[in-house]
């Protein structure tokens, strides 16, 4: 394990290969303890795209490791073994409680006393675990970047080995007219600041001069973690676009000239930033983007 670890929250064995969390002996707990033995491990590896893989052993058919990723103060996505009643399963905590987003095995437990590997993708808003090699959870989902912790819950040992990271930069997706006008917004201002917040830009008007149809544009918005659309024209393709993005809950930021016509749908929710066509201006949106950027990063 490349990461540096440390518990948060009870105690747990952390060496340079393995973490160990060994609860109290049965002894040693009160009677009127409720909640189970808990130690919360948290990493020094940030993430929020790419992939996660570690092996785990449990001991106890109902023992539960789960990975928080996205944790802020408002919750976190938490993903791994025995969910409710469930094996295997990705849920979202927050301060109203706890969503299941995907769940399965019901009624049953992982295995016992064997080393199963997790492996976790998320690309997008699309996150995904497999077990030893097959998919058992998958659900649709914003995880805000932020670093990797572990709940170790149970009575008997858990141990974790192997653990490994590999971060991928996040996506944008920008939408916009294909002109001289719109095409030095992009390189001016968009492009830039995105890959100023370690974003790699995709522009939708660029893969539909290789032909790409409805199906792929739908999966790339999939796989950005943020949408960018100018609705200054009145254009078919980004409306249709920036409604799919509404609809799967993609976080977007709308620009609009503000000298345009009253917009002709509901944009309430979806960060706007208007702009002036001039230099002034484009300064003006270059501000206003690295702010909602900086906001969506902290949040």
């Amino acid at each position: 394990m490349d990461q540096n670890w440390i518990a948060i929250e009870g105690k747990a064995k952390i060496s340079k290969n393995e973490i160990r969390f060994s609860p109290p002996k049965s002894s040693e707990i009160s009677k009127e303890r409720k909640e189970w033995p808990t130690t919360i491990v948290r990493s020094d590896a940030y993430f929020n795209s790419g992939e996660i893989e570690c092996v785990v052993q449990i001991n106890n058919e109902k023992d539960v490791f789960q990975l928080g990723l996205g944790c802020t103060q408002e919750g976190r996505v938490s993903i791994g073994l025995n969910h409710k009643n469930h094996a295997y399963g990705i849920a979202l905590l927050d301060r109203s409680g706890v969503e299941y987003l995907s769940v399965s095995g019901n009624g049953i437990h992982p295995p016992v006393g064997e080393w199963i590997k997790l492996h976790i993708h998320y690309i997008g808003s699309n996150l995904e675990l497999r077990i030893n090699g097959i998919t058992v959870a998958q659900a649709n989902v914003n995880i805000h970047n932020s670093q990797i912790q572990a709940a170790l819950i149970g009575y008997k040992d858990i141990l974790i080995k192997d653990f490994v990271v590999r971060s991928l930069n996040p996506k944008a997706f920008v939408v916009m007219q294909f002109s001289d006008e719109y095409n030095a917004l992009f390189n001016e201002v968009i492009k830039p600041i995105c890959v100023e917040f370690n974003y790699d830009v995709i522009r939708a008007d660029d893969m539909y001069t290789t032909g790409l149809i409805i199906e792929d544009i739908t999966r790339a918005i999939k796989d950005s973690s943020l949408v960018i659309a100018d609705i200054t024209p009145n254009n078919a393709n980004v409306y249709y676009e920036v409604g799919y993005a509404h609809g799967i809950n993609k976080p977007t930021i709308l620009l609009s000239d503000k000298n345009r016509d009253k917009l002709p749908f509901d944009i309430s929710g979806f960060r706007l930033l208007f702009y002036d066509n001039s230099i002034a201006g484009k300064s003006t949106v270059e501000t206003s983007l690295r702010k909602h950027l900086e906001a969506m990063k902290n949040a």
